[in-house]
Formats: C-alpha cells, structure tokens, sequence
C-alpha cells in the first residue's frame, strides 16, 4: 500500500510538474528525474501485481522439463540418487591427509606423536557420532 501511494504522489507531482513547465516555459532537472522514477516505480509495481496473480493462480512461470530420455550407465549403483534423509545415514566425509609422510606415525613420546594422537581421537569420536 506505501508503494501505491508513493505512486500515486509521484504521478500527480509529474502531472503538475509538466503543467507549469508548460505554463513557464521552463524545463528543470527535478521534474525530468520525477518523471524518469515515477516511469520507474510503475514498472516495478506493474511486475509485482503481475507476480501476485500469477501466485494466486499456482500457474508456474516457466513449464517443467521433461525428463532427459538419455538412460542411466549401467554402473550406476540404484541408490546413487536416492536423497538420504536422516542425518545418521550421512557418511562422514574422511580427511585426506595433506601429504604421504603424514599417514606415517611419528615417534612416540614427540610433540607430533601426542597430536597425531589427539587427531585420531577425534577422528573417531566424529566417526563415532559422539557428542561429548
């Protein structure tokens, strides 16, 4: 409703605008950019009342697709597509290690010793679920 009377604001200062422009002979900067945002305005309030039918109806804007008639490869597990909807049956994802020499484990009283440890913990309590 603000929009429809700023609309409506803009159009009747327009409309007086271009009376005594007509009526002076002079043309101003403020009235051309009243104009220029009044064209503006009802355009953008002509597309939201085109939206707001057009949601009233359920009509979709654009039709949908049909299916891709292309079959699936042969080596596709069936339940490749299937969405997985709980969060349990989520794998977890593993971290690759970032670089060969760090799968190796290091000495076992070093500082790197204790933090391959603690990583391996939490690899596992996240593996695990565990929320402690």
């Amino acid at each position: 409703m603000p929009q429809a009377l700023m609309w409506v604001f803009l159009l009747v200062t327009s409309v007086v605008g271009v009376w005594v422009s007509e009526w002076t002979a002079t043309f101003s900067i403020a009235l051309g950019w009243n104009i220029v945002n009044t064209i503006v305005l009802t355009i953008f309030l002509g597309l939201a009342v085109q939206e707001a039918v057009r949601l009233r109806r359920h009509t979709p804007e654009v039709a949908e697709p049909e299916a891709d008639p292309t079959p699936e490869p042969a080596t596709a597990h069936p339940t490749d597509s299937v969405r997985r909807t709980d969060p349990a049956q989520e794998p977890h994802p593993q971290r690759a290690p970032a670089h060969p020499s760090a799968t190796a484990a290091p000495a076992p009283d070093s500082r790197a010793a204790r933090r391959h440890r603690r990583r391996n913990r939490l690899a596992d309590l996240v593996a695990s679920g565990s929320t402690r």
